[in-house]
This record gives structure tokens, C-alpha cells and sequence, in this order.
């Protein structure tokens, strides 16, 4: 819970946190085995897994704003017995439309009852799609540059409810001005693509966006989730490092295979060899080292340490951090 306990996240038993896309999607299925035909509110940043459940239950789904005001006007307006946010907050009309996390908790406890699995098992049939996580990026002009993603993915279906919302068919985006701060926030799905092709499409709307590096505590849900469990699966050599700049990814191996540099070139990356570097220590299998140049530009260098036979995943010394090499 929050502070004030009026959002809820989830974490099931293997440690996995459960988006609050799919949180909205089973406080929905529930309510709709109780209430057929009920109206379920979803802002326009959720998972299209929402809509999709809420239509499989026999509901009607309300795509609304993002922000309680917006959610409780249209809950007032249509009836709707529930409310969801990507956020974590849950609006249930029996509870005057007001956003509470305990009740929201308690519904899931209900619908584990009555499961025979555990929580991960619960949501395994509604983690449908990959998605980049919440992307912040501090810009000049927020209205000027939505105009200019706007034009530059003009072929697909667009929609300006709240910022900009583009669905390209087999992917789709929102890219919003922020409510409480001076931020534009991008929100991309990719909807049944191999994680190399989702990377690349948010690799191109930050791009477009004009150039800004994200925040570093956003690239890391982007690159430790969805590059390390699936681009990596797509790169099955040797030793690997991730990493980012306004360039994008680099991707470095001493035994990368022939067409690496084609495939990492067409996801908005290029190929770094590397030279392994002192370890400088060992905390819960998780080695820390020092990159060994510069991701700017190809480099190639000799493999001097036995410690480059392991995956590494990391980011660039020039924000401050050191990489962390994952052992076994």
C-alpha cells in the first residue's frame, strides 16, 4: 500500500510485481462473475489486456482519462460499478466512487480463495503483451513535440483524449503530458512481438520525442525487464553487456555471432566488443566491474579476464553506477 492506502501493488510469490494494468484486469473479472453485464472504467494507459478481459466477461468497457476526477466523473455518468489505473488506484462504486486500496486487496484475496494455484498462476493468462514501463522525459514543449510524434506516426489510428494516443495495429503507444510534473510520460505495449521488436519501438517514440534521455531508474525497468528477459534470449552468445545513451543500446560480446551487428542495428543498437575488467566485488552472486571504454562508437578489444563468460548486464559509467555482472 501507499501511504495513505488508496493504491495497492501486488507481488506474487515468485518475487514478480503484477502491474496495476493486470491488477485492474482481475478486480474486473471478479466483479463481473458476480454482476454480468456491468461497466468497468479503464484510463487509456492500461494494458489492452483490460478491455479484453472486460469484453470476455460479458462487461462493457469505458476507456477514460488519466486521474481520479476523470474516473469518478465518468463513474457517475455511466453507472460503472468499478474503476482501474495503470497507478494502482481502484474506484469501486459502492465505495461512494472513492479509490481504495484495501478494498481492491481485499477482492484479490477472494478470487485466490477460490483458486487452486498461487497469484502468479492467477495472473498468468492475463500477462498478454510486453510492455516499457512509464517513461519520463523533461522537454522544452510538451504540445510542440506531441504534434511532431503525432505527424511522424501518422499512419496509424490516433486519438487525443489525453496527450496523444497511436495505435499502430500490432503495437500501440500514449505519450501525455504529466498531470503533477513538467514531464512528458510515454506508455508503449507491443502486442504479441518478441522483445528485440518491442525495444525498438520504444527506442524510436523516445527518439522522436527529441533526443532526451530518460530517467535512470525508468531505463531500468525498460532494459532489466524487458531486454534482459527477452533480447538477450534473441543474442545467445557468450558474455553480453546492455547499455543506453541518447544513442540508444549498445550490446557487447567477445563471441557474438555473424549478423549480430545487422540485427543490433536494427533495433537502434550497435556492437561493442569489450575487454573484461577488475572485479571489485561479490555480494549475493552479483559480481560489480568497470566498463572498459565507450559505447559511442565499435570498439574491439581482447577478452583479459575469465569474468567475461558471464551475462552483464549494466549501465554507463558516465551516470555514476558501476555494472553488475550476473553470475551463473
Amino acid at each position: 500500500f501507499d501511504g495513505d492506502a488508496d493504491r495497492v501493488f501486488l507481488v506474487d510469490e515468485t518475487a514478480r510485481a503484477i502491474s496495476g494494468s493486470l491488477t485492474t484486469a482481475m478486480v474486473a473479472r471478479s466483479i463481473l462473475a458476480k454482476h454480468p453485464g456491468a461497466t468497468i472504467l479503464h484510463n487509456l494507459i492500461c494494458s489492452k489486456t483490460v478491455p479484453e478481459v472486460i469484453a470476455e466477461g460479458g462487461g462493457t468497457a469505458v476507456r477514460t482519462r488519466v486521474g481520479h476526477s476523470f474516473i469518478k466523473q465518468v463513474m457517475a455518468e455511466t453507472g460503472a460499478l468499478f474503476g482501474g489505473e495503470h497507478s494502482g488506484h481502484y474506484y469501486f462504486a459502492d465505495n461512494f466512487r472513492a479509490d481504495s486500496g484495501l478494498i481492491a486487496a481485499l477482492v484479490i484475496l477472494e478470487a485466490l480463495s477460490n483458486h487452486d494455484g498461487g497469484l502468479a498462476d492467477l495472473v498468468s493468462s492475463l500477462d498478454r503483451y510486453a510492455a516499457s514501463g512509464e517513461i519520463n522525459t523533461t522537454v522544452d514543449d510538451a504540445a510542440a513535440v506531441i504534434d511532431h510524434v503525432a505527424d511522424v506516426y501518422s499512419a496509424g489510428e490516433q486519438d487525443r483524449m489525453d496527450g496523444l494516443t497511436v495505435d499502430m495495429g500490432d503495437w500501440w503507444f500514449n505519450l501525455r503530458p504529466s498531470n503533477t510534473e513538467p514531464l512528458l510520460r510515454l506508455n508503449l505495449e507491443a502486442c504479441g512481438e518478441d522483445g528485440a521488436r518491442h525495444v525498438q519501438h520504444t527506442g524510436g517514440v523516445v527518439h522522436h520525442v527529441g533526443r532526451a534521455q530518460p530517467d535512470v531508474d525508468d531505463v531500468d525497468t525498460v532494459f532489466e525487464r524487458t531486454v534482459a528477459e527477452r533480447l538477450g534470449k534473441r543474442f545467445p552468445f557468450g558474455a553480453h553487456i546492455v547499455t543506453h545513451d541518447h544513442r540508444g543500446l549498445a550490446l557487447a560480446g567477445n563471441e557474438a555471432g555473424e549478423g549480430t551487428t545487422d540485427r543490433l542495428g536494427s533495433i537502434g543498437g550497435e556492437l561493442v566488443r569489450h575487454r573484461a575488467t577488475d572485479v571489485v566485488g561479490l555480494e549475493d552472486r552479483i559480481e560489480i566491474g568497470h566498463w572498459s571504454g565507450s559505447a559511442s562508437g565499435v570498439m574491439w578489444g581482447s577478452v583479459s579476464s575469465a569474468s567475461s563468460d558471464m551475462p552483464i548486464i549494466g549501465r554507463p559509467a558516465s551516470i555514476g553506477r558501476a555494472f553488475a555482472a550476473r553470475c551463473g
